[in-house]
């Protein structure tokens, strides 16, 4: 890889980790329901009262421990990169230019629900056609196909998102706040998040001139 294309990759990593932080907060700020994941985080932030970089970071942290101790290999830590990446993009986006604005129109909570989700595909597929280390996600999932003897990454990946559903239930009522951000937007997301991702990485691998699909 020459030097100009390894800089340009981290300039397009980086950027994916800026807008993925991005679309977590807009989902979140809909009201209509967070990722799964991203649900886990923030009815855990509600629950521990921390903030939500923290609990995501601490939920990203806890499955990379397993990632690691099932693999047992040291490699994988490299997968501190996107965490500690995405820690400071949420709490960039969170704490400095939202803070405390939640939308009341309904029309603006679409706005932004649909807006979130065009977000995180789009940092999530610069991420990984960039060719640096994905999320921990990926890596859980074919941990868990290994597990489950499961062939399909894609069935796999949402029974992942699923059970997200229900830790993120079950963190919500134990602080109180019922389902917290958990609702229909969730379970869409669920079923949606790869194939918005699958559709991201094609136009870009087109437009970079690359074969990552």
């Amino acid at each position: 890889m020459s030097k100009s294309k390894f800089i340009f990759n981290i300039f397009i990593y980086s950027l994916g980790i800026f807008i993925t932080g991005l679309g977590v907060n807009l989902i979140i700020r809909s009201s209509f329901g967070a990722g799964p994941w991203d649900a886990v985080a923030e009815n855990l932030s509600q629950l521990t009262k921390v903030e939500l970089a923290v609990a995501g970071g601490f939920v990203n942290l806890l499955i990379l421990a397993f990632v690691v101790l099932y693999n047992k290999k040291i490699k994988f830590l490299i997968g501190l990169i996107p965490i500690i990446g995405i820690f400071f993009a949420i709490h960039f986006w969170d704490i400095i230019i939202f803070d405390t604005y939640y939308p009341d129109l309904i029309s603006l909570k679409l706005l932004f629900i649909l807006s979130g989700g065009v977000s995180i595909s789009m940092g999530l597929a610069a991420i990984i056609v960039s060719t640096f280390p994905a999320m921990v996600f990926d890596e859980l999932t074919i941990a868990l196909m290994k597990i489950l003897k499961i062939s399909s990454f894609f069935k796999t990946r949402i029974m992942i998102e699923l059970f997200a559903v229900v830790l993120a239930s079950i963190l919500g009522y134990l602080a109180g706040i019922g389902f917290g951000v958990v609702g229909l937007g969730t379970l869409i997301i669920s079923f949606t998040i790869g194939p918005l991702i699958s559709f991201q990485m094609k136009w870009m691998s087109l437009l970079l001139g690359q074969r990552r699909v």
